[in-house]
C-alpha cells in the first residue's frame, strides 16, 4: 500500500509513537508500504516553527534526513495536485490540509490521520 502521512502522523512517528493508532503504527512499520510525506509538511512545520507556534527538538533538515534513513518519500508538490483545490468542499480551510487531500486524490494515496475532517474528502484514511 501507498500512504501519505498527515503532518501530525510524521511527529508522533518521530517523537510521541504512544499517540498512534494500531493501524496506523502497523501501516508505518510494515516495510512492504510506501511512505510519503508531502511537501507541504515541511512548509507547515517551517511556518508554524518561525511563528513560534511549534517547537521542535530537531531541526527540518534533521527530519528530512531520518526520513531518508527510513526509506520515506518525500512528495513534491506538483502543478497538477493544486487544481482538485478549486473544487474541494470547505469542511477544512486549513490550507496545508488541503493540498495534503489534493495530493492524496491525484497520486491515489491513503492518507495515515486522525484529523474527524478527513473522512469527508474522496480520499482513503486510515486511523483506527
Amino acid at each position: 500500500m501507498n500512504y501519505l502521512l498527515d503532518t501530525h502522523v510524521l511527529l508522533w512517528m518521530l517523537d510521541d509513537k504512544d499517540k498512534l493508532s494500531k493501524e496506523a503504527e502497523s501501516a508505518i512499520t510494515d516495510r512492504s508500504n510506501t511512505l510519503y510525506v508531502s511537501t507541504a509538511t515541511f512548509w507547515e512545520l517551517a511556518v508554524k516553527k518561525s511563528s513560534n507556534k511549534l517547537t521542535l527538538d530537531r531541526s527540518l533538515l534533521s527530519i528530512m534526513d531520518t526520513l531518508a534513513e527510513l526509506d520515506i518519500r518525500i512528495l513534491p508538490i506538483k502543478a497538477i495536485h493544486v487544481f482538485p483545490i478549486e473544487t474541494l468542499k470547505t469542511y477544512h480551510r486549513d490550507p496545508f490540509d488541503r493540498i495534503i487531500i489534493a495530493q492524496a486524490m491525484v497520486e491515489e494515496l491513503t492518507v495515515i490521520s486522525k484529523d474527524a475532517a478527513f473522512p469527508f474528502y474522496p480520499i482513503s484514511v486510515l486511523w483506527d
